[in-house]
């Protein structure tokens, strides 16, 4: 079974940087969307493997050897939030970094430094949170995530906000931790659920 999820971009009509200092803006979502979609594989398979198809970059990471580097982790999916440790974020950083992976296979090379410096760290700040978020609600379980987007990268569009909420709605899908109804043609948000029952 594939779950996909998406989210859309933003823009924000007036007080762009006002924000930050605690005034108001005026923002709207718009209909260019981040999708991801995620495919749980058998216990045969071997690995964790994201894929982000508009940026032409493709992550594959031994169960084994990440499950030897996140260990401490625990359980997956508690219904209680846990912090992303330093010790965590270290870890994942080794998955990540160059001594563990060459940088042609790592792919963060091809990004074009030059043009977009930021871009780069943006990459690699999605790929951590993938590997933070899938294994703290999934634990070990082999998958492939792939992600689709309409929204430019560094365009103050939202793409990194969308990836992220659209990387938290999927992953729990294949938790126990949410059902969905097959029937429904979508998630009801509380207020239809209650229309619907005639609340």
């Amino acid at each position: 079974m594939d779950i996909t999820a998406r989210a859309p971009g933003k823009i924000i009509l007036a007080g762009e940087h006002t924000v930050v200092h605690g005034y108001t803006a005026v923002a709207s979502s718009i209909d260019l969307y981040t999708a991801v979609s995620l495919r749980l594989h058998s216990e045969n398979e071997d690995s964790i493997r994201l894929q982000l198809e508009d940026v032409g970059l493709d992550f594959s990471w031994p169960i084994k050897r990440i499950k030897e580097v996140l260990s401490h982790l625990g359980s997956p999916f508690s219904s209680t939030p846990k912090l992303c440790s330093l010790e965590t974020v270290k870890s994942i950083t080794a998955l990540v970094d160059k001594e563990s992976f060459p940088e042609t296979r790592i792919g963060l090379a091809s990004v074009d430094e030059q043009s977009f410096p930021e871009t780069r760290i943006g990459l690699a700040s999605g790929v951590y949170a993938f590997l933070w978020l899938y294994t703290s609600i999934l634990g070990f379980k082999p998958g492939t995530m792939i992600v689709t987007s309409e929204l430019p990268l560094g365009a103050a569009l939202g793409s990194s906000a969308a990836y992220c909420v659209a990387l938290s709605a999927a992953l729990p899908a294949f938790s126990d931790s949410i059902k969905l109804e097959v029937s429904q043609k979508g998630w009801l948000m509380l207020k239809e659920i209650g229309v619907e029952n005639g609340e």
